[in-house]
């Protein structure tokens, strides 16, 4: 009995007066999901995490520790960084924090390791501006002119939930494309097709997208390539334009923006 309940997580909110930010549902409830994540995977025999929400300065901040594992100064450094991970390919590879970063980024808010060590655990603190002081964070995006004409698109992730996805909104709006999970079967694709442009997550085993990207450069020239990162803000013009990259799209990858792609894709 007491091996269990050494080996259970307990969940502790405590919430504050805080009030309303503006933003993405379903974009914040996406990095809260991945901070718990890490941290339930930073207790293999189980432990404590609390959720902490508080104001200041017409600012909200949500707190989330917990008594795992901890991390050293060298691994706090990196936590943030695209494709790094201490877990591997088998448990992940690295996106979800530099995803968080990412959408934590696009609201106008910071997120920093608040402490962590090695065996004492970690707290992540999440700041977000207050509804009051910004109004709205995150606006509507004005609906962008599609491009109207034939548009043959190649769209590669090894994610199939997000393949599934991507053709749910190539299907509504209209355009023809193929849908596939690695690199490799992308090259065997493009060897048999002609496709205007090419949608690549980078975060893939195998062959990367940065590593397609590569290819589609020395063997299609004509082809247009876009790359999918969570950490797309983060992409300097140098490294898209050594691999040959037009377009780079941050996660999630919304509709619009998908639509905005095409149409400048076709009309450059």
């Amino acid at each position: 009995m007491y091996k269990k309940m050494a080996r259970t997580s307990l969940l502790k909110k405590k919430p504050g007066d805080v009030p309303n930010v503006m933003g993405s549902n379903g974009d914040l409830r996406y990095a809260i999901y991945n901070l718990l994540k890490n941290s339930i995977e930073a207790m293999p025999d189980g432990g404590k995490i609390m959720m902490e929400t508080k104001k200041s300065n017409e600012n909200v901040y949500l707190i989330i520790s917990d008594t795992g594992i901890g991390m050293d100064e060298k691994v706090k450094e990196k936590i943030f960084q695209p494709f790094f991970s201490t877990k591997g390919y088998e448990a992940g590879r690295g996106l979800g924090l530099s995803g968080v970063y990412s959408v934590i980024k696009e609201h106008k808010g910071t997120i920093r390791v608040l402490q962590s060590a090695p065996g004492q655990g970690t707290s992540f603190e999440i700041m977000l501006p207050s509804h009051q002081k910004t109004e709205m964070i995150i606006k509507k995006p004005e609906e962008a002119d599609g491009y109207v004409g034939y548009v043959k698109i190649l769209w590669v992730d090894d994610e199939q939930i997000l393949l599934n996805l991507a053709e749910k909104i190539i299907k509504h709006l209209g355009y023809k494309a193929d849908f596939i999970n690695s690199g490799e079967q992308a090259l065997k694709y493009l060897a048999k097709n002609k496709y205007d442009l090419v949608i690549t997550d980078i975060g893939m085993p195998d062959m990367n997208g940065w590593q397609l990207a590569d290819k589609i450069k020395e063997q299609y020239k004509g082809t247009k390539v876009a790359v999918i990162s969570g950490w797309g803000a983060e992409i300097s013009d140098e490294e898209k334009e050594k691999h040959g990259v037009s377009y780079v799209l941050g996660k999630p990858v919304q509709i619009n923006e998908i639509k905005e792609l095409i149409a400048r894709a076709m009309q450059s």
